[in-house]
């Protein structure tokens, strides 16, 4: 290589969420020890920075496009249509016209997941953006088998690979002794329904002028209200807190309960405060501002057991062989699916999740599901996190030797579309 190859990370790392921070953090970290001669940029639709928002041109181009070798999507649950809720999405499917999207420069989706109301395969829009898009991606790799089967990305000539998240390139940690007191039991819960502010900040009009998009790719206002209001998924929502609350009241004499919440972009701290306010005895607590992962970890670890609501808790919770329960607010009854119940579903510790529905099969009461945690009997058949780690730098292995590829490739003068990815071999 005559010059130091540029990547762009696209992703949502500005965002005041960890599990974007994290995903985004991880995965330069990552390419950056396989590549070390590397500039990496990140670039996020939200974020204010001008010189580094995510946005397309008029004709549905990248303006930076010529300045970089690649693109890696960083992963998260990014994919949401079409049709998408917002416009904003369709630039980490490289905009309403994926097939034209910058043909020099090398594509890849890198551990990406789906969003908990991802529209189901058989939905007629997707049929020729799918296609358009799969011919367009260099590189794919996704988070589920779920996902997988949901873009139908598995019927095409390029490999998709079946990965964990890419939090899981972090390092697995030694379960910790815990000392002899009152079981301490942290608690950080998300609510069913976002916030206004929520909202406004993500798709606000504001930022959708920054994206020239395709309407027909797009749900309506009033279309997106019909397609998720179900007066079934409404009643199950409203009555979920509430329910958990009840069932804590019941075991706080036995435990000392600590809310926290995970993350400041949901809103999730002032919920934790409206909580613990109706536990008598609970205390709440707050991670420091400006904490990285290492912090984060600690914070959780600090902990006997959890109950949790997001995703990438979920994953540090498994880092650390703690026992957590799962409450699954955003399981979506059209889909009949989220991100946080398929997590739990590849890690085998299904008996410790609970949505507030009945799902497939009988119902499964809250309480029956915190006697498991306390009872500490299914994490026998669960998949210990080391798996998931190895599979996760296997990943990052075969991603950076695909960037590597493409950019001889841009050298050649060939189009990294063209480059040979029969050496890859999928894995699950």
């Amino acid at each position: 290589m005559t010059e130091k190859p540029r990547i762009a990370l696209w992703g949502a790392g500005s965002l005041k969420n960890w599990g974007d921070q994290l995903i985004a953090r991880i995965t330069e970290e990552q390419l950056r020890g396989r590549i070390p001669e590397a500039q990496f940029v990140h670039f996020c639709p939200w974020t204010n920075d001008q010189t580094l928002q995510l946005r397309f041109n008029a004709d549905g181009q990248w303006p930076l496009q010529s300045s970089f070798d690649a693109v890696v999507v960083v992963g998260g649950g990014i994919f949401a249509g079409p049709p998408f809720k917002h416009p904003m999405m369709q630039l980490f499917c490289f905009g309403p016209h994926p097939a034209l999207f910058a043909p020099r420069l090398f594509t890849a989706w890198n551990a990406v997941g789906l969003q908990d109301d991802t529209w189901t395969a058989d939905t007629p829009v997707w049929t020729g953006y799918r296609t358009e898009l799969r011919s367009r991606l260099d590189y794919c790799s996704v988070r589920t088998i779920a996902t997988a089967e949901r873009i139908d990305f598995r019927s095409g000539s390029l490999p998709t690979y079946i990965v964990p998240d890419s939090v899981y390139a972090l390092p697995p940690l030694q379960p910790r002794k815990r000392p002899l007191r009152k079981r301490l039991l942290g608690v950080s819960l998300g609510s069913p329904f976002p916030s206004r502010e929520f909202l406004s900040g993500l798709a606000g009009s504001r930022v959708a002028e920054t994206c020239p998009f395709e309407p027909s790719l797009c749900m309506t206002p009033a279309e997106f209200v019909a397609a998720t209001a179900s007066p079934e998924d409404d009643l199950r929502k409203r009555n979920l807190l509430p329910h958990v609350v009840s069932q804590l009241k019941k075991i706080a004499h036995s435990v000392q309960i600590e809310f926290f919440g995970f993350g400041e972009m949901y809103g999730d701290c002032t919920l934790a405060g409206e909580l613990s306010s109706q536990i008598p005895g609970s205390q709440l607590r707050t991670i420091p501002a400006g904490s990285n992962y290492n912090d984060i970890q600690e914070f959780l670890s600090s902990y006997d057991a959890l109950v949790l609501s997001r995703f990438h808790a979920a994953i540090f919770a498994h880092r650390a062989g703690m026992p957590f329960v799962a409450i699954d607010p955003h399981w979506s009854c059209r889909t009949g699916s989220s991100k946080l119940q398929e997590l739990m579903h590849s890690i085998h510790l299904e008996p410790l999740y609970w949505n507030g529905t009945a799902g497939a099969g009988e119902p499964v009461a809250l309480s029956a599901v915190f006697e498991r945690l306390f009872e500490n009997r299914p994490t026998a058949d669960s998949i210990p996190y080391a798996e998931f780690h190895q599979k996760s730098l296997q990943n990052f292995d075969r991603l950076a030797s695909a960037l590597l590829r493409g950019r001889e490739k841009v050298e050649e003068g060939q189009d990294p579309a063209n480059a040979s990815m029969t050496s890859l071999t999928h894995s699950c």
